[in-house]
């Protein structure tokens, strides 16, 4: 660990000016948004690896789709060069990811086709309900 401290706003200076402008304005803005979050005159070694799971299970929460695999990597990045630069003791960047969601894609709905029930077809499915329901232990 080196002997300095350096905030979280002076880490992100070193690491966009190491990068040559590598990261695009929309990584770049989410790098300053999770700066903002996290406090901007904090310690970069303050930080904890449930600080970073929390943002990012926050941003996946209002993002969706693509985008919230872009502006994760950006986080990673930045906490992966905090990691490299020894200014914090662990790898936080493992601790950047969102939650797989179960969403129902447009398509499975759609394959479902309309079922018609006729009123003596509703009956028997009735029946064959109460049958089961008494069957049940």
């Amino acid at each position: 660990m080196q002997s300095e401290q350096v905030s979280l706003s002076q880490a992100l200076t070193q690491y966009l000016s190491s990068r040559h402008s590598k990261e695009g304005p929309d990584a770049q803005q989410e790098l300053v948004k999770f700066v903002r979050w996290s406090g901007r005159d904090r310690q970069v070694a303050d930080l904890t690896p449930q600080e970073a799971s929390e943002y990012g299970e926050m941003l996946a929460t209002s993002s969706t789709g693509h985008d919230v695999t872009e502006r994760l990597q950006a986080i990673k990045g930045f906490l992966s060069f905090c990691y490299k630069s020894n200014l914090t003791e662990t790898s936080l960047a493992k601790h950047v990811k969102a939650r797989k969601t179960w969403r129902k894609s447009a398509s499975l709905e759609k394959e479902r086709p309309a079922v018609d029930f006729t009123p003596e077809g509703y009956r028997h499915l009735q029946e064959e309900l109460e049958t089961l329901v008494q069957e049940r232990v």
